[in-house]
């Protein structure tokens, strides 16, 4: 059955969307603020550097409205296909932002990836059953082998009911996945995620700075993160030199 409603409808409820700010101000940046509802988000590169920005989307999407959270008590889904999630790294940010770690975790839905068919089981099928505002995948296509018969098939079922959910639930949705081995600058999953994903965020770590390239959902540019070297209190001119 195909559902219909006006476009005023469409056009009202994106303008009551609000940005969630993820926390780290060169991505945001490049975002526009932050993420939206519906919206499709895929950031790909290096494993511990997406994990610390999706806790920190967490934590922000407990704040208060008036801080840039979105509702109060959010309800967040986490499907963990790269063993990225941290409840302590949760209870740590969550004290320095003065909110209530247990309030907050007993919000948090987790759910495990051991493989690809436990990828495509939760996402495909179990995900829609759970009503969240806040949808976050790591390392979905950590376990994808595209030698295998039918894993493209199963990962275009896995990207259709991912965004599915999203319409329906008017919630955020963030992906992570590593890059394309073969590749300097695409994600594993080739074709069918960079098509399907609404905004797409390559995350570079180099040596003296994080890099961050939109490469899809807005005029293709790029950030800097520089990397802040902690420096003895006693640090003689000598030591400058040295580095030049």
């Amino acid at each position: 059955m195909l559902i219909t409603h006006p476009a005023s409808h469409e056009y009202q409820r994106r303008r009551r969307n609000a940005r969630l700010p993820t926390g780290t101000p060169e991505l945001d940046e490049l975002l526009g603020g932050g993420v939206l509802p519906d919206r499709f988000y895929l950031l790909w590169g290096q494993r511990k550097t997406l994990a610390c920005i999706l806790h920190q989307l967490v934590i922000r999407a407990f704040l208060p409205p008036e801080s840039g959270g979105i509702v109060p008590s959010p309800k967040i889904v986490f499907v963990d296909g790269d063993f990225s999630f941290d409840p302590y790294f949760i209870t740590r940010q969550a004290i320095l932002h003065r909110l209530n770690p247990s309030l907050i975790l007993d919000r948090i839905q987790v759910a495990r990836a051991f493989d690809w068919q436990n990828m495509v089981e939760l996402v495909s099928e179990r995900l829609k059953k759970l009503d969240a505002r806040l949808y976050i995948i790591t390392g979905l296509t950590v376990h994808f082998n595209p030698a295998v018969q039918n894993s493209y098939r199963e990962l275009l079922k896995i990207v259709g009911a991912f965004k599915s959910v999203l319409l329906a639930r008017n919630a955020i949705g963030v992906v992570t996945t590593r890059q394309d081995p073969h590749s300097f600058f695409k994600p594993m999953g080739g074709k069918i995620l960079s098509h399907f994903a609404t905004v797409m965020v390559q995350v570079i770590v180099r040596s003296k700075f994080t890099e961050y390239r939109l490469l899809k959902g807005g005029k293709p540019h790029k950030t800097y993160q520089w990397h802040v070297q902690d420096l003895p209190l006693q640090t003689s001119l000598d030591h400058f030199w040295r580095k030049g």
